[in-house]
């Protein structure tokens, strides 16, 4: 099936687009779509003998369509002029890039948190307080009719932070060519709001595809079937007798130690509020003082926050009960597995470190996410078609009895278009069954966990310096010489000889 390509430009401030189709190199024509993890781009060239008309510019929008509608969408964001010699004379190169609009979400840095909310009503916030206005939240996303316990953005970008949001409950997202954000769940056919068939099906005839094309990988190279989340720190409160269902909840002490006559410092598993914070020997309370703030003599033992440990002035005797009670700072540390995976393939275990979480709800958010998206092998499938109407976000089906496979749900996550003929493209495309782990990925890890340890917290001051404009100052300096005359200093006679320092003028 062929498809009429056409290529609109709106440049900023202009009413309506121009075609340009006819001034494209149609052989330079790459169009990009990528679901969630990257931007799509569209690179194309235009060649002329002179720079008499205006070319694309920065902000301009482009798009391009085939007869199925139009299937990217964005702003030029890099133009590169070149000249290519070619017999009898020269022509002027000039290679336009176009990012897809999640390129405009990444002007502001995001600061801040979320609890019990709806994911839909998170990115709607997002969107609506650091974007740039103009995107549609409602049409695409769908309601997750769960509440996210809690999420927090410590200075990213938007974008960054819509993928942690969908990254966190196994979601996935992107930005079509209508600047509508697309936020829904895709790990099944029955499980989206998103779902929309793709107009072909990947089976043993290879109707609607390149069958010589077709390429199936399942791979368990990047399994992860135990995850361990390594958050931040979530207050507890520890006493002798607590009590079921208190609100906050309470907790037994868990540094609790028998003394040995010997030792006099003693090492705590948590760091305490020193406000609430009670020190026992044998049920009997001490006085607690800061160590290298207050004065140890006035205290019968020093609490050291560094450490944090418990320094006595001397070893407590033997066969006491030394128990500490308060609010504590306690680690979070959350944990998943799939049992059926690790029967079939073995332990894959990884770890994921952010201290931005400050939630046990949400360790295990986060754990139960990346379980479902890499806790089973990965279907990874590309194939080429001419057929127009694919796009990122549908659901193809991959159904063949010679890969042993029965109408398996696959979600297309990327599409490259190039030129086929002079009227049509050709569509390269890649569905997934799961998610994998890319390079893409460990850069971004890196970044986010970067970020996520970063230790700015809500408490931090910002000052913000900001150029005020200039002034301008003219100084004019006058003297005057009053009307009587000195006589030159001299030194004193000799019979009044002057010591150095003492010297007598007249």
């Amino acid at each position: 099936m062929t498809s009429v390509v056409n290529i609109q430009w709106t440049a900023v401030g202009a009413g309506s687009p121009t075609d340009i189709t006819n001034i494209v190199d149609w052989n330079s024509v790459d169009v990009i779509s990528v679901i969630t993890k990257e931007r799509g781009t569209f690179t194309f060239q235009i060649l002329s003998t002179h720079w008499a008309t205006a070319l694309p510019s920065f902000g301009d929008v482009i798009t391009i369509a085939d007869s199925s509608g139009v299937i990217f969408g964005g702003t030029v964001t890099e133009v590169e002029k070149t000249v290519r010699k070619q017999q009898g004379g020269v022509l002027l190169q000039a290679q336009i890039t176009v990012t897809d609009y999640g390129f405009l979400l990444d002007s502001k840095l995001v600061k801040t948190s979320y609890s019990q909310m709806d994911p839909a009503d998170i990115l709607a916030d997002l969107v609506n307080t650091y974007g740039p206005g103009g995107f549609d939240v409602t049409s695409y996303v769908q309601r997750g009719g769960f509440l996210v316990s809690s999420i927090s953005f410590n200075y990213e970008l938007l974008s960054q932070c819509i993928q942690s949001l969908a990254q966190q409950i196994s979601w996935d997202w992107y930005v079509d060519s209508n600047k509508a954000v697309h936020f829904f769940f895709a790990a099944t056919e029955d499980g989206s709001s998103e779902y929309d068939p793709a107009p072909i099906t990947i089976d043993d005839t290879g109707a609607g595809l390149w069958w010589g094309s077709l390429d199936i990988d399942v791979s368990i190279t990047n399994m992860q079937n135990a995850i361990y989340v390594i958050g931040g720190t979530t207050a507890q409160q520890f006493v002798d007798s607590p009590v079921a269902g208190a609100n906050p909840p309470e907790y037994s002490p868990k540094d609790v130690y028998l003394t040995d006559g010997v030792r006099f410092i003693f090492p705590l598993q948590y760091r305490y509020d020193y406000s609430t914070m009670s020190v026992f020997l044998n049920g009997v309370g001490n006085s607690i003082g800061i160590d290298l703030q207050n004065n140890p003599a006035d205290y019968q033992v020093m609490y050291n926050t560094a450490g944090p440990f418990l320094i006595f002035p001397s070893p407590p005797t033997a066969g006491q009960t030394l128990k500490v009670e308060g609010v504590a700072q306690v680690p979070i540390v959350a944990f998943k597995r799939n049992d059926t995976s690790v029967a079939d393939y073995g332990t894959r275990e990884a770890a994921i470190t952010d201290s931005q979480i400050t939630t046990v709800q949400e360790a295990q958010a986060v754990a139960d996410a990346n379980i479902l998206l890499y806790g089973h092998p990965v279907y990874d499938v590309k194939f080429t078609t001419t057929t127009p109407g694919l796009r990122i976000g549908q659901t193809i089906l991959l159904n063949s009895t010679l890969f042993g496979v029965s109408s398996y749900p696959l979600i297309i996550k990327r599409i490259e278009a190039t030129p086929f003929t002079k009227t049509a493209l050709t569509y390269q495309v890649e569905a997934i069954g799961s998610d994998s782990v890319t390079f893409v990925d460990m850069i971004k890890g890196l970044e986010a966990q970067a970020s996520n340890n970063n230790p700015v917290d809500s408490s931090t001051i910002i000052e913000a310096f900001q150029f005020a404009g200039e002034e301008q100052l003219t100084i004019h300096d006058a003297a005057s010489a009053s009307g009587a005359t000195h006589n030159p200093f001299k030194w004193a006679s000799t019979t009044s000889p002057s010591n150095w320092g003492f010297a007598i003028w007249q």
